[in-house]
C-alpha cells in the first residue's frame, strides 16, 4: 500500500456524516488559530442567523466523536511540512545560483590576473584606397585592489552557498596586522602573491633596541 492509498487523518472517516465532515473540512482549514465556536458561528451567519456566545451541543459532540483537533492539527503539521519542502528546494536554488556567481567571480578574477581586462575597438581606414578594418586593444585601468576584491566576494558566496561560515577567523600569515586585502597596496599584494613579507620593510628591530637599550643604562 503506497502512501497515496493510505486514509489520512484528515480525510472523511468510515462513518463520518457527510454534513459533519463538511464542517470538519471548513474546521481545518481555519489554521492552527481556528476554534469550534468561531467555525459554527461563520455557519450561523452564512445563514442569517446571529452569532452565538456558546458551541452548539451537536458541534461539540460532533466534534469529540469524530476526533477533530487530532485531526486538524495533522493537517497543519502535513502543511507546515510541504511547505518547509517547498522552502527547502528553493534555498538549494539558490545556493546553487550562489556558487555559479561565485565560480564566474573567480574566473573573471583569474583572468584579470592572468590577461588585463580591454576594451576592444574597430574601426575602418583607408590606406591606398582601400579599406581596412583595424582593431585596437586598449587595456583598461584595474589594480590588484580589484582582482583581491572579487575574489573576496567569490569566497564569501562560495562559502555560503556551500553552508559554510562567511565571516572567516583566518588570516594569512602574512598579514600579520589582520588587514583585508582592499586596503593593502598592489606592491603588498603582489608580494603576497609571490609568497614574500613586505609588511615590515627593513625588517622590524624595535624589540631588539630597546633591548640594547636597557642594558647600556
Amino acid at each position: 500500500m503506497s502512501d497515496n492509498d493510505v486514509k489520512q487523518p484528515w480525510m472523511q472517516q468510515d462513518g463520518e456524516p457527510n454534513n459533519w465532515f463538511r464542517r470538519f473540512e471548513r474546521y481545518k482549514l481555519l489554521g492552527p488559530t481556528r476554534s469550534l465556536l468561531g467555525c459554527a458561528n461563520r455557519e450561523r451567519v452564512e445563514k442569517s442567523l446571529k452569532k452565538s456566545d456558546q458551541v452548539p451541543g451537536s458541534w461539540r459532540n460532533a466534534a469529540k466523536k469524530w476526533n477533530w483537533d487530532a485531526r486538524a492539527e495533522a493537517w497543519d503539521a502535513f502543511i507546515a511540512a510541504r511547505e518547509e519542502a517547498e522552502w527547502d528546494e528553493k534555498r538549494k536554488q539558490l545556493r546553487a545560483q550562489e556558487w555559479d556567481v561565485a565560480q564566474k567571480l573567480i574566473e573573471k578574477a583569474t583572468q584579470m590576473l592572468v590577461y588585463p581586462l580591454a576594451k576592444t575597438s574597430r574601426e575602418e581606414v583607408a590606406e591606398g584606397g582601400k579599406v581596412i578594418h583595424q582593431t585596437t586593444v586598449m587595456p583598461s585601468r584595474w589594480g590588484m585592489r580589484d582582482a583581491a576584491a572579487l575574489v573576496e566576494a567569490a569566497s564569501k558566496l562560495g562559502r555560503l552557498s556551500s553552508g559554510q561560515a562567511t565571516d572567516k577567523h583566518e588570516v594569512d600569515a602574512t598579514l600579520k596586522d589582520k588587514r583585508e586585502a582592499r586596503y593593502l597596496s598592489d606592491e603588498q599584494l603582489e608580494a603576497i602573491a609571490l609568497g614574500k613579507d613586505e609588511s615590515n620593510d627593513g625588517g622590524d628591530n624595535t624589540d631588539e633596541e630597546e633591548s640594547e637599550s636597557a642594558s647600556g643604562e
